[in-house]
């Protein structure tokens, strides 16, 4: 089923591209690693209201996702690594990352949890 135009929402979404090596004030390897992401790139899909769950498993309490994203892209190059700019601008640092894939002929429909990252 295809999603219907008036309900698309613009997100931003950026793939993991490497990492890169920190060093520290004299110019020296620190040991740590920075990841780096691909330029945001803009799609158009169905943005869910705020929703999900929380699960009891034994290993403790396994949280679901915030939103549901579903595109009728079913070859969008987006990963479970991938990070998503749906409430603020590509200005901004993201505020969404991805949970959650899954593909099926017609569509994709991606599980996005919020996040608070601080630059």
């Amino acid at each position: 089923m295809k999603t219907l135009f008036r309900n698309l929402t613009t997100f931003y979404y950026a793939n993991v591209a490497g990492e890169t090596a920190l060093r520290d004030s004299q110019g020296y390897l620190t040991g740590e690693y920075a990841i780096t992401y691909t330029d945001p790139i803009a799609v158009k899909g169905n943005v869910s209201a705020s929703m999900g769950a929380v699960y009891e498993s034994p290993t403790g309490l396994t949280a679901g996702y915030d939103k549901v994203i579903v595109c009728d892209q079913p070859d969008l190059p987006i990963e479970d690594s991938s990070v998503l700019w749906v409430e603020v601008g590509t200005d901004q640092p993201y505020d969404y990352v991805v949970s959650r894939i899954r593909r099926s002929f017609n569509s994709i429909r991606i599980g996005i949890k919020r996040v608070d990252v601080s630059e």
